[in-house]
């Protein structure tokens, strides 16, 4: 079998490691293809959860995670969405 090159998916995930504040935690980052049109290239679309732990303070924390994948990836290359749920004691 062969293994899949997911340096991309890789790469946004240290990304998002390295955004996370105190008491918020990666759960998973998964990339699909959003669209694929006969003679365009194909849109993707990541989605990014993570939990965070009550009376955790987060805010801008989305907005931080999209910026640093958009220093790398533009807008047309990947559609970036970022979703929280807390963390049950």
């Amino acid at each position: 079998m062969v293994e899949p090159d997911l340096r991309e998916l890789q790469t946004i995930r240290e990304m998002v490691l390295g955004a996370l504040q105190p008491g918020f935690h990666l759960e998973s980052v998964d990339l699909t293809v959003a669209t694929l049109v006969e003679g365009q290239d194909p849109a993707f679309t990541v989605l990014i959860k993570i939990s965070e732990d009550p009376g955790a303070e987060g805010f801008g924390l989305g907005y931080n995670i999209t910026e640093r994948i958009r220093e790398k990836w533009s807008r047309d290359d990947l559609y970036i969405k970022v979703e929280f749920c807390e963390n049950q004691p």
